[in-house]
């Protein structure tokens, strides 16, 4: 907004000349006892120089006793009118006596943000772009992406535009270190915050369920902050090859367990492989079964449609089958189904986990779109079994992806009616 102040000769650069962005500003000033400053500061503040990132209070070398208040540039041309704060700020010098002079202030090329070289130097300032190599000296490659995301292994096609052509990237967040290929994988750090949001509802030692975890932005930092026992998975063989780079970079191997299968799997194996654990080390805790706390589902293209995936997830079905397991977690397994008599007892008292699943919507009523998309995933037509959902669900708003498309987070306990449910009697969706 102080591009004005630039020399008009910048306009039409075309190679940046640092010495022609020097401006220097004189300005009327005060000399007035250090006292008298708190006093100055409040009672004409609207006539000091107020220029951002610039002091108009400044100490005076050699002289401890007094300080120099700048005041406004319009100030200094006496020819410039009057306006009464200033007929006051002036008398009230006058008063004490306070001997006015003139000081110049020195901006130089540092000073200006990037938005301000550009309209100084573009011809029509109105068009200038947001950023530019030298105010940004630490990007190395500029991108553009030339598609959607895709679906199933959520990266997108992408053309160099300048720069290195490497797009291997290292960046922390959350007191984490992330490395990956940025073309191969899904990485979006405008979701910060809603890492962090869901990552705060945990609690320390927790059993976390990641479904689609990409390259660890929730189970990296669940395990070294919370120190979460975390299931990782994701499909894409990119995302699992930098998950378990980023599992050894951040020293949580003993906290995250990773998985490269398909989600509806990985839903249904990891929830039967913790009981079957919990189970064969029950005899050293106090705790014969363990359910996952929380199960988080960061696809939101179609993460609504893996709901399916719960419907009997702690059916006999399910717990018996023993099909994706290798020969001897099998042997092991068939040697505790009987352990299993238990469970639904046990099930009928127990907090089932919280399930955060992301998701898109375009409806005027996200919550009843979002809700109803996740009954239809969960073969919800019991008119007492949807009252339940709609009141223990909550849905929480994250960003705007498009004008008219947002993103959400639908959280839930998961219901014993589903869980328990034998899969086989209802017509699950198709993907």
């Amino acid at each position: 907004m102080f591009s004005n102040l630039i020399s008009s000769s910048c306009r039409g650069l075309k190679v940046i000349d640092k010495e022609l962005f020097k401006v220097n500003i004189q300005v009327k000033a005060l000399i007035v006892p250090v006292k008298f400053i708190g006093k100055i500061q409040k009672d004409f503040r609207q006539d000091l120089f107020n220029l951002p990132r610039c002091k108009n209070v400044i100490e005076i070398p050699e002289d401890k006793q007094n300080k120099l208040v700048l005041l406004k540039h319009e100030y200094l041309n006496s020819d410039s009118g009057t306006s009464l704060n200033e007929v006051a700020i002036l008398k009230e010098a006058k008063d004490n006596g306070w001997q006015t002079t003139t000081h110049s202030v020195e901006l130089d090329y540092n000073y200006w943000s990037a938005d301000d070289i550009l309209k100084a130097v573009l011809p029509n300032p109105d068009q200038a772009p947001s950023s530019y190599e030298q105010k940004s000296p630490k990007v190395k490659t500029v991108v553009n992406k030339l598609d959607s995301i895709d679906s199933t292994y959520r990266n997108f096609k992408m053309e160099l535009l300048a720069g290195e052509n490497n797009l291997i990237a290292s960046v922390r967040e959350s007191n984490c270190i992330f490395n990956f290929d940025f073309s191969k994988v899904y990485w979006n750090s405008r979701l910060q915050n809603e890492h962090d949001r869901i990552i705060n509802t945990f609690s320390k030692g927790q059993y976390i369920c990641d479904v689609m975890a990409g390259v660890g932005p929730f189970s990296i930092p669940a395990a070294k902050n919370k120190k979460c026992i975390v299931y990782a998975n994701d499909l894409n063989p990119a995302s699992y090859s930098s998950l378990v780079e980023n599992i050894k970079l951040n020293k949580v191997g003993s906290l995250v367990k990773p998985f490269n299968i398909d989600g509806r799997q990985f839903i249904r194996s990891s929830f039967r492989n913790l009981l079957l654990e919990s189970i064969t080390k029950s005899s050293k805790t106090n705790e014969k079964f363990k359910l996952f706390d929380h199960v988080v589902m960061n696809l939101p293209a179609t993460a609504l449609e893996f709901l399916d995936a719960f419907i009997g997830v702690f059916h006999d079905d399910n717990l018996n089958d023993s099909d994706d397991k290798p020969s001897s977690e099998s042997s092991k397994l068939s040697e505790t189904k009987s352990s299993f008599t238990g469970l639904k007892e046990y099930l009928n008292s127990a907090n089932l986990p919280l399930i955060h699943v992301h998701c898109f919507s375009k409806s005027d009523d996200p919550n009843t779109d979002i809700i109803e998309r996740a009954q239809a995933a969960m073969g919800i037509v019991d008119s007492s079994e949807i009252s339940e959902l709609s009141k223990n669900a909550k849905v929480t708003w994250v960003r705007k992806v498009a004008p008219n498309k947002d993103m959400y987070c639908l959280s839930f306990r998961l219901m014993h009616s589903v869980a328990t449910r034998n899969p086989q009697s209802i017509n699950q969706l198709s993907i």
